[in-house]
Formats: C-alpha cells, structure tokens, sequence
C-alpha cells in the first residue's frame, strides 16, 4: 500500500509571508493537526502545526493576526511522496520524531499530508479485514513511542526536535 492510499488530501497549505490567524482558525475550523507552508509554485517549504503557533504568540506577546507564518513554522521538514510506501514513511516518522508528513506528488508539489492517526487507521481496518499490509497497530504503537522521546545530540537535548508534532 502507498502514501497516497492513505493520506489525507488537499493538505492545508499556506505561505510564509501569511498571518498565523489565516492557517491557526482553518486548523481548529478543520480538525486539522498542521498546515504545509508552500512557496508560490506549491514546493514544500516547512510546516505549521498548532504547537508552533502557541509558541510563536507566548514568544512574542504578539495576537496571531500580527505574527507571519515564517515566524513560526518549522522550516526543516521531512516529507514522503505519493509513492512511497507506508513503511518507508512510518520510518522517516521514527527517525525524525515527527507525527505529520508532508506528501508531495511527481511534480513536487504538496498534494497532502500523512499523519501516524492515517497509519493507526489503516493499520486497524488491516487488523479487522486480515488485510495484508507494511504497517501494524503494533508497530504504529512503537512508532509513537520513538515519537514521544527526545532526540538527543552529543551536547544533550534538541529542544526544537518536537515542533513538527
């Protein structure tokens, strides 16, 4: 099974020169855990998700409306394509810490976004149809458990390892 099987598409998508309100209201409106920060092309550029925006407005005292996108987001993300497989894009979860995952298309553009609830999901409806597939509930468990730990560096702690949850 593929990303794209799974994956919850149109991603919310903004731009970095956006206020954080515009993105923040479409996430609580939507139920949404993230917004995919695109350039004009819609090339991946970061991410935004609800952490960054609370600890863009207690970082700065600003309201929402008065904070861009580029203040808040993660810059450094991690993406999956459409082809890739579940287990691959699981393994870049683990790896990087991260629950969400950009998906872009053959062009390169953010077509949606693949979280660890899409995996829980997938891997649940596979347990109860006996469906054969590269993820397990187990293995989704043990992927939120390497997320929920800090990744560590030799001079301790990364702090800014959990943003993109």
């Amino acid at each position: 099974m593929k990303v794209q099987d799974v994956m919850t598409a149109p991603a919310l998508c903004c731009r970095v020169d956006d206020m954080v309100d515009r993105p923040a209201r479409a996430m609580a409106d939507n139920d949404y855990g993230c917004a995919v920060v695109v350039d004009g092309d819609g090339r991946l550029l970061g991410i935004l998700t609800m952490r960054d925006v609370v600890r863009a407005a207690v970082a700065t005292g600003k309201r929402l409306d008065k904070i861009r996108v580029g203040e808040a987001m993660t810059a450094a993300t991690h993406g999956c394509t459409t082809e890739s497989g579940l287990a691959q894009a699981e393994s870049i979860m683990q790896r990087w810490h991260v629950r969400r995952l950009p998906v872009t298309g053959p062009d390169g553009r953010v077509v949606g976004v693949l979280s660890l609830d899409d995996l829980a999901r997938t891997a649940a409806r596979a347990k109860v149809s006996r469906a054969k597939i590269d993820v397990s509930l187990a293995g989704v468990g043990a992927t939120l458990a390497t997320i929920c730990e800090p990744l560590l560096r030799e001079d301790g702690p990364k702090a800014t390892s959990r943003r993109a949850r």
